[in-house]
């Protein structure tokens, strides 16, 4: 009982989700060559094939029965759900993009005195 459920509700499925609908069409194939049969008896299956199939739409007198044939026109409207499995936790190293250096600025006391900023008066040495 469980097997004929899940394949009825693949069918279901597949014939609404996919293109699988259009094998349902393949009646009006072979119904379709017969007519063409009729009228021509040379007509082979694969000169049918070729001249619905193979080329541009002609629309001629039969060109309704032509669009009804399988795989002919596509209205199948996608409607899919899509359940993303994520991959195993993948740890990378870190890399720092960019580093911060801290650097201590210390200030001089206001009064202090340095050589250094009178160095520059001073005469030249010889």
């Amino acid at each position: 009982m469980k097997t004929s459920g899940a394949i009825v509700l693949l069918l279901l499925y597949l014939t609404v989700n996919t293109e699988f609908h259009q094998v349902l069409k393949i009646p009006a194939l072979f119904t379709h060559y017969a007519e063409h049969q009729q009228q021509n008896r040379a007509v082979q299956f694969i000169d049918f094939l070729i001249l619905h199939y193979a080329g541009e739409d002609v629309k001629d007198a039969d060109y309704d029965q032509d669009q009804q044939l399988p795989f002919k026109n596509s209205h199948c409207i996608q409607n899919s759900i899509f359940i993303g499995i994520p991959p195993e936790k993948i740890s990378a190293p870190s890399i720092p993009l960019f580093t911060v250096s801290q650097k201590q600025l210390t200030a001089l006391p206001p009064f202090a005195t340095s050589s250094f900023r009178f160095s520059i008066w001073q005469p030249p040495k010889a």
